[in-house]
């Protein structure tokens, strides 16, 4: 609720920032984060999003850990506020101090994979919009192989355009098509 009062009653000095961890190093961890922080010090409002914090060797206790664990320190320290957001796919690999803290993490909202269903929504959206005439039983026994590969709405996208890679284009697909493409 109240992030989407924040997110409502935004106004012009409404700060996004993105970080995608996975692409930093130890030292551009720290520079990017210390910015960040001074940034968010000069906006009475921020919205921070951590792409991918577990890709950061956050397991054990290391200078990254510290590097976040101080980050979030000092957005709490901060007169202004803050939303952070952080996108995690293991959240083995992050050590508990991160986690599992009081203060550090409020909610966590697990994002699971589409529901048969929900897959068959994506599947023929994707395949729709890309012009792929795909029979109805191929698309019923491909949507069944996926929802059972607990494939992602991002990896649905990635297997309409892989169709067209493995298999070229054609006036309809065949479930050998789509096995071309699943087995890959």
């Amino acid at each position: 609720r109240s992030v989407s009062a924040f997110l409502l009653n935004r106004s012009s000095d409404l700060r996004f920032y993105m970080i995608i961890t996975c692409k930093l190093d130890d030292r551009s961890l720290d520079t990017t984060l210390e910015r960040i922080i001074f940034c968010t010090n000069m906006s009475e409002k921020s919205v921070i999003l951590l792409d991918e914090l577990d890709s950061l060797n956050i397991k054990q206790k290391t200078s990254e850990t510290a590097s976040i664990i101080d980050f979030f320190a000092k957005l709490k320290a901060s007169k202004y506020l803050s939303i952070v957001m952080s996108t995690i796919n293991d959240p083995e690999a992050v050590h508990e101090s991160v986690m599992e803290r009081d203060g550090r993490i409020d909610e966590v909202i697990e994002v699971s994979f589409p529901s048969e269903d929900m897959m068959m929504q994506l599947f023929k959206s994707y395949t729709e919009k890309a012009n792929y005439n795909i029979p109805e039983e191929v698309m019923k026994a491909t949507v069944k192989k996926l929802t059972e590969m607990e494939v992602s709405a991002a990896g649905v996208a990635n297997i309409v355009n892989q169709i067209f890679i493995k298999n070229g284009a054609k006036d309809s697909y065949t479930q050998e098509d789509m096995d071309i493409v699943l087995a890959s």
